[in-house]
């Protein structure tokens, strides 16, 4: 999920054509709005990943690209695993399904998913007798979905429209 989500403003660039007499005060406190989302919507992907060991949580962050571009982004590589689940139970949103496509099949190779799943068992408190049934589980069924990132969109995209709207407002009534 490393590409990360984007919000499109509609109407951005014909906005920017329009305002051209104002360009530098506009862009400046436009890209101060879009700015603030972006960590608005990194801070909730945070609050909504899984705790287990922190790997995701330390991953999700966002970058300015350029001057009223900003990037969201959830760089642990299995984050695309946990947003939708896997094998059996993997659940993609329909509008999400050619982006999520690409991680179809990628998981880590190497390593030890047997004892992972057993040190996730431990961490957690299970029984040691059912530690095995859950790897089988995880394996044949895979594991559900825990959806912290692109849940986010639609909240954090209506709060920046109407944010926009009220900056515009002020541009224009100084």
């Amino acid at each position: 999920m490393a590409k990360g989500a984007h919000i499109k403003v509609k109407g951005l660039k014909e906005l920017k054509k329009r305002l051209k007499e104002i360009p530098e005060q506009i862009a400046s406190e436009f890209d101060a709005v879009m700015g603030a989302a972006a960590n608005d919507y990194a801070n909730r992907a945070i609050d909504d990943a899984p705790r287990d060991q922190g790997l995701v949580i330390q991953e999700i962050q966002s970058n300015q690209k350029k001057v009223m571009y900003w990037e969201v982004t959830s760089g642990a590589e299995w984050s695309a695993y946990i947003e939708w689940g896997t094998r059996t139970r993997a659940r993609v949103p329909a509008e999400l399904a050619a982006y999520a496509a690409q991680f179809k099949g990628g998981g880590k190779k190497g390593g030890n998913p047997k004892q992972k799943i057993f040190d996730w068992c431990k961490r957690l408190g299970i029984p040691e007798e059912a530690w095995y049934p859950i790897f089988i589980s995880i394996m044949t069924k895979g594991i559900h979905p825990h959806p912290f990132f692109f849940i986010q969109k639609a909240p954090i995209e209506k709060q920046l429209m109407i944010d926009l709207k009220d900056t515009i407002k002020q541009v224009m009534n100084k």
